[in-house]
């Protein structure tokens, strides 16, 4: 989730993301673009500096139309 770090830290006001991003690239590569997975994974101290509803919303905001 490194690429997408400035979309998905709290509070931030990033909220537009490119489909051909390097975000939407690395959400892509997820074995179903299973973010709930993703969140899983994470540490306390990463959940604590994420909007966890950012990283969810990647699934779909990253597929292809």
């Amino acid at each position: 989730m490194f690429y997408c770090h400035t979309f998905i830290e709290k509070g931030s006001t990033d909220n537009v993301i490119h489909i051909h991003s390097d975000c939407c690239v690395s959400v892509r590569l997820v074995e179903n673009n299973d973010m709930r997975c993703i969140l899983s994974l994470l540490t306390d101290k990463e959940k604590a500096e994420i909007d966890e509803e950012k990283i969810l919303s990647l699934q779909s905001l990253c597929e292809y139309p």
